[in-house]
């Protein structure tokens, strides 16, 4: 019984999937793929997604962060009809120029906008296959036009282009570039102190106990198997032990004596052959630090 009541509500609700589908593509011919200029407000989070736009009349009501004013510029990329609404996807020709701090620097990045249009259209329209009451909804929302040069023409663009780059971007790139470098050698001489510091204190702390130095051979084994092909790898590479109980436990069940030198030294031989390969190969992680005059005739170049 159930089967049949799901069977029928498929059946009940094809024509009306079948007209959405005809309408659909009825819409995409004389839309999709066109410049227009918006005739209302939206809002997007020029994340690189689209954000939503509900559209009732010409009213709109969307959580975008960013608002741009009617006279948009964009161009359709997408059309969706469903059973009671038409989605229109816009990528919006001029991107946004938005800042980000990286270090004491205020860097800027073009963002992409996109929107969604959510806009509602009767049922009856869909079921009717009605395209011409389609069409003239959106001639309400947009002004259309096949090329993006026709729709800049328009009087009714409202002139929005990507902000311009602050006057001394160059030159603030070049003491970003001068900046990074500084910051990757004074994270690379630290990773080198560090690893000569823990690398003394391993060998000063060698044990001729049989068990440590059976654990000892095994954590030299272990160290010879990891590798560190980048140096953001070895900047990452942890130098100080796991965290565990080498003194005899009370407990019966937990590891012996001998098993906690044996661990010790498992931890010590691994840590002292990273520390000494860390020392071998970190010097070769410094960076040039570029000179400002070179690197700003790089970039007017």
């Amino acid at each position: 019984m159930k089967r049949l009541l799901v069977v029928s509500v498929v059946l009940a609700s094809f024509p009306a999937l079948v007209a959405a589908g005809d309408l659909e593509r009825d819409v995409k011919n004389s839309w999709l793929g066109a410049w227009v200029v918006a005739n209302v407000e939206s809002y997007s989070d020029c994340s690189g997604m689209a954000t939503n736009n509900r559209i009732n009349g010409m009213l709109v009501k969307s959580r975008g962060q960013h608002r741009f004013q009617p006279g948009e510029l964009a161009k359709i990329q997408k059309i969706d009809v469903k059973r009671s609404r038409l989605d229109v996807h816009l990528w919006l020709a001029e991107p946004l120029l938005l800042p980000y701090a990286e270090g004491p620097f205020t860097l800027y990045r073009e963002a992409e906008c996109r929107i969604e249009l959510e806009v509602e259209l009767p049922r009856e329209v869909v079921r009717a296959r009605d395209a011409r009451a389609v069409e003239q909804r959106l001639a309400q929302l947009f002004e259309r036009h096949a090329t993006e040069e026709a729709a800049r023409d328009s009087i009714s663009w409202n002139g929005r282009e990507r902000e311009p780059y602050p006057e001394d971007y160059d030159r603030t790139l070049a003491e970003l570039a001068v900046w990074r470098a500084e910051q990757t050698n004074a994270a690379v001489q630290a990773k080198l102190d560090q690893a000569a510091e823990h690398t003394t204190r391993l060998a000063d702390r060698v044990s001729s106990d049989s068990d440590y130095l059976a654990g000892f051979a095994g954590g030299v084994e272990s160290a010879r198997a990891e590798t560190f092909p980048t140096c953001p790898a070895m900047l990452a590479a942890h130098l100080e032990p796991p965290r565990r109980h080498y003194h005899a436990p009370h407990d019966p069940d937990e590891v012996s004596d001998a098993e906690a030198r044996r661990e010790r030294g498992h931890d010590d031989g691994r840590l002292l052959v990273i520390g000494l390969e860390l020392m071998r190969r970190l010097p070769g992680c410094f960076v040039p630090v570029p000179q400002i005059e070179a690197v700003e005739v790089a970039l007017s170049d």
